[in-house]
């Protein structure tokens, strides 16, 4: 299988990406902080999706297709590289979507110190 060239995407602090990607798709932070929310699955009824925190030099390849969150805590460099990748239109809810998330996180990392 004939290897796809990455796509490069710089993100701004607070700022989200969301795309549908297949497993096995890399995703590589060059620079920046951000959160990953893997594609969602079921578990006993109900529907979960992981959190990631990835620093600048990070890779995570994804187990499992389909919606993936980039949310960027600080200046973000993203390289996706993937078979396929379809990206959202709905920016601004998803973002509100994902700043709830990101406090919901911020809360529990309180309260576990």
């Amino acid at each position: 299988m004939q290897e796809k060239s990455p796509s490069q995407r710089r993100l701004r602090p607070d700022a989200s990406l969301q795309f549908w990607a297949k497993a096995g798709s890399t995703i590589r932070l060059a620079s920046g902080k951000a959160y990953l929310m893997s594609p969602p699955r079921w578990l006993a009824e109900t529907v979960v999706s992981d959190p990631s925190l990835l620093l600048g030099g990070s890779t995570h390849v994804l187990t499992e297709s389909g919606w993936v969150v980039i949310y960027a805590i600080t200046a973000t460099e993203v390289w996706i590289s993937a078979d396929e990748i379809r990206h959202a239109d709905s920016g601004q809810w998803l973002g509100n979507k994902m700043r709830t998330a990101r406090k919901r996180l911020d809360r529990m990392t309180l309260w576990r110190r």
